[in-house]
């Protein structure tokens, strides 16, 4: 122990290995490693999750993200994306294109043109835009555009020119945008001499500040075409983009009167941009009402005469039925002939083309909440020659994923297999397979093509393993062979495939710092291209476990135990039990480590001494036939309750030193719980919805200032909540059985309240169970972070204070109570 090397004195020694479970500093091991600090969350650098790998497969471009040091972020969930650098990684070095420090300036989302010529991507300073571009040859940035609105994505139409997706408000967040309002109006109130009115229609209308724009730009002479974009459907994969010939096919969705706007029936538009930015349609015959645009929907010929399109149009007589309409649109006429139609159950969340524009779909999921839940006949269906829906792989026991079309096959993925798929038989082979050597449980978790389609490299990984170890393998699809790269670590994951050199780049975001490397099949070894985050090493980190238990309906369920760095067997400790409602841990175990920026990381409640419980908590009432009639309240102790008495029974946790917290979602659990429960000792709600009922007409701090009825519904209608299709009027009694503020009079918890008043869960929410319970004269804190929205943190001062008063107030009533 640390305390015999400083405190030679055996009694001292031993007082001080008492005193581990109170003060877990005294204990830290030999190897003079220090607990984790909340103001270590400000000190790390990020690497973006998704790289851009050039065209010729030699290169790639990334976001690496400066520490949040000090300062206030204008981001509401984010604050890495203001302080982003792009690099590019050459296939020896990874240097920084972007020079953030000397510039003083933001860089993001990287896209490569078509020839690897050039990188386009999203530029920031301050309350300024634009669009940056990177000359490769010239090894040279400048600022193509910039305007008052806000680049946010990017999209090559050809060598020369992009189509860039604007938003408004100077390019600031709808947080900062709130902060921006509210203090100008405040001054002009203040002084006395213009009106601060602010007026909201109904129905609403869309405002000239909120209107959005395509920008079409070319590499040489800047801005050619400003385009409105009100209404368009921004899912880049509902979008059809004809590089031949630099044109661009996408949704707009109308009102009757020609406004965007949020209808229960709407309408969409088909049109497309030309290579000089002139719009084209909108497309007749396509659009009609109910209907709606499926990803990846449209498709160009190869000439560029027409654009196939896959329409869903509500039919059946089921309701989760849809007709998958299959038109033909002409691009000089402007209209569109159906080619035939068939009726699938479910919705459609994947499509592909072959050459001839025939699509291929996944369908047979529906939607429930906010999750996608598949049904029995599940599948990828296309239409044959005489107009029939065909299901591909009926036969099949197990449905590919994905499916991709190269040359004149299908390739398709599944669960442990890669087929090649015959595009007129549909007959399958098996070109690769998890190896029978393998670990029981490996499955595909990653999966990428090189240019020709020959080649590939596929990712394994075992579902459970909590240290997620992935295997790479190359496959050369022409043969069916296939070659296991060595990885240099354990926790090492895929990051990018660059097939002209038949090497993998991977990433490892573990204890020990963040790590990349490039890994040669050729030569059987990694070399190191970026590391950063190395002051970590000196950290200890709290060790992750998974227990397998039953819930209170007798399912079988699996919890997440993180524990204290100073753990030692046979002590019981103080636990927390940080809630989520509706997760459930199964395939994917979160890596839960201390290198990882989230404000709540809860590696700190382990650092400071606590044993962390993350249980599983199902929601039963989200079935496969597709019923969301559950009651999110109800099942709140289903899974949490069970898997504290687990920890108990293992002689983890202490039977009366337990405390429950929660944020956002986890937040409405904790307030759920505490008006079930009375076993916890203290509870920490943060950001968290308390009345459902006057949440539905709430207008919420990150957009109460602007110009348009804010979506303040969405997640409780049609979200997590589910309450159906149906607003308080139509079914109030179940808004209020599931509000735990109707339940307050219960409480015996002490509770502590966080949250942000731009927060989109309205600050309204705290401060009604706040007062409910101050009416009462119960115990309770309600600390408020003016500023701050619903993921705390844009203020890095914050960070440290919030861990200052989480700790003070679980020291209080769970870790010593009664000791000051």
């Amino acid at each position: 122990m640390y305390c015999a090397r400083v405190t030679p004195a055996l009694g001292i020694c031993l007082l001080a290995i008492l005193f581990c479970p109170i003060h877990p500093a005294m204990c830290y091991a030999d190897s003079g490693k220090r607990p984790l600090q909340p103001q270590d969350l400000n000190l790390l650098e990020g690497l973006s999750e998704v790289v851009s790998v050039s065209p010729d497969g030699h290169s790639f471009a990334f976001v690496r993200y400066r520490p949040h040091v000090a300062g206030f972020s204008t981001n509401a969930h984010s604050w890495r994306e203001e302080r982003g650098d792009v690099w590019v990684y050459d296939g020896k070095l990874a240097t920084s294109i972007t020079n953030h420090d000397a510039t003083d300036m933001s860089f993001g989302s990287p896209a490569w043109s078509p020839n690897g010529d050039a990188l386009a991507m999203t530029a920031t300073r301050g309350k300024d835009t634009g669009v940056a571009i990177w000359d490769r040859g010239k090894n040279d940035v400048r600022i193509t555009w910039a305007s008052e609105l806000q680049p946010n994505s990017l999209i090559w139409l050809d060598d020369e020119r992009l189509i860039v997706k604007c938003g408004t408000f100077a390019g600031i967040s709808p947080l900062a945008q709130s902060s921006d309002i509210a203090s100008s109006e405040w001054t002009i109130a203040r002084d006395g001499h213009e009106s601060t009115a602010s007026v909201l229609e109904s129905p609403p209308r869309r405002s000239k500040s909120t209107i959005e724009t395509l920008v079409l730009i070319d590499r040489g002479k800047g801005v050619i075409a400003k385009i409105d974009a009100d209404g368009i459907v921004w899912d880049f994969e509902t979008w059809g983009l004809d590089r031949e010939h630099g044109r661009l096919a996408f949704w707009r969705q109308m009102s009757s009167g020609g406004s965007a706007i949020n209808q229960a029936a709407p309408k969409f538009e088909l049109l497309a941009i030309d290579e000089m930015g002139q719009l084209i349609g909108p497309f007749r015959g396509v659009g009609v009402s109910d209907s709606s645009p499926s990803p990846s929907s449209s498709y160009w010929s190869s000439d560029g005469r027409y654009l196939s399109v896959l329409e869903l149009r509500r039919g059946g007589t089921a309701a989760s039925w849809w007709k998958a309409a299959w038109l033909r649109c002409t691009v000089a006429s402007g209209q569109c002939i159906e080619k035939t139609h068939g009726v699938i159950d479910g919705q459609v969340d994947r499509v592909i083309w072959d050459s001839e524009g025939r699509p291929f779909f996944r369908s047979g999921r529906r939607s429930i909440g906010n999750l996608a839940v598949q049904t029995p006949e599940t599948g990828w269906w296309t239409f044959s020659q005489d107009g029939r829906v065909l299901n591909l792989f009926q036969e099949l026991s197990v449905v590919p994923e994905h499916l991709y079309i190269r040359q004149d096959e299908i390739i398709g993925v599944a669960y442990t297999r890669i087929l090649r798929i015959n595009p007129t038989t549909f007959k399958s082979e098996v070109v690769f397979k998890v190896p029978s050597d393998a670990q029981a449980g490996m499955r595909i978790s990653a999966f990428d093509f090189d240019q020709t389609g020959s080649g590939a490299v596929v990712s394994i990984r075992h579902g459970k393993d909590l240290n997620g170890q992935d295997h790479e393998y190359l496959v050369d699809l022409s043969n069916r062979s296939s070659r296991e790269i060595r990885m240099p670590i354990r926790q090492a994951k895929l990051w990018a495939y660059l097939p002209m050199t038949h090497s993998v780049v991977v990433k490892a975001e573990d204890r020990t710092g963040t790590h990349v490397w490039k890994c040669s099949e050729s030569s059987k070894e990694c070399t190191i291209v970026l590391e950063t985050n190395t002051f970590l090493s000196e950290v200890e980190e709290g060790q992750v476990r998974t227990i397998e238990y039953s819930s209170m309906s007798g399912g079988a369920l699996t919890a997440v135990l993180i524990l204290p760095p100073t753990y030692r067997a046979g002590t019981k400790y103080p636990t927390i039990v940080w809630v989520y409602p509706g997760t459930v841990f199964d395939r994917d175990v979160p890596t839960l480590s201390i290198n990882d920026t989230n404000t709540l990381n809860p590696q700190l409640f382990a650092a400071h001494g606590y044993l962390v419980l993350l249980p599983s908590m199902p929601r039963p009432g989200i079935s496969q036939s597709g019923s969301s009639s559950d009651d999110p309240y109800s099942d709140l102790l289903n899974g949490v309750m069970p898997a504290v008495d687990k920890a108990i029974d293992m002689g983890l946790a202490d039977p009366n030193r337990l405390a429950v917290a929660g944020h956002s979602f986890g937040g409405f659990g904790v307030y759920g719980l505490i008006t079930q429960t009375n076993r916890f000792k203290a509870a920490i709600s943060i950001s968290g919805p308390a009345d459902l009922l006057s949440m539905y007409g709430t207008f919420d701090g990150e957009t109460r200032y602007g110009s348009e009825l804010p979506d303040t519904t969405s997640f409780l209608v049609s979200g997590q909540f589910g309450m159906g299709d149906r607003a308080p009027w139509g079914n109030v009694c179940k808004y209020l059985r599931n509000s735990p503020i109707f339940y307050i009079d219960r409480v015996e918890t002490p509770l502590m309240i966080v949250q942000g008043d731009m927060d989109y869960v309205p600050i309204q929410q705290g401060e009604e169970f706040f007062t409910a319970l101050a009416r009462q004269g119960k115990r309770a804190e309600f600390v408020r972070y003016w500023g701050e929205g619903h993921v705390l943190g844009a203020n890095a001062a914050n960070t440290t204070d919030i861990w200052k008063r989480i700790y003070s107030w679980l020291d209080e009533f769970v870790k010593n109570p009664g000791v000051e």
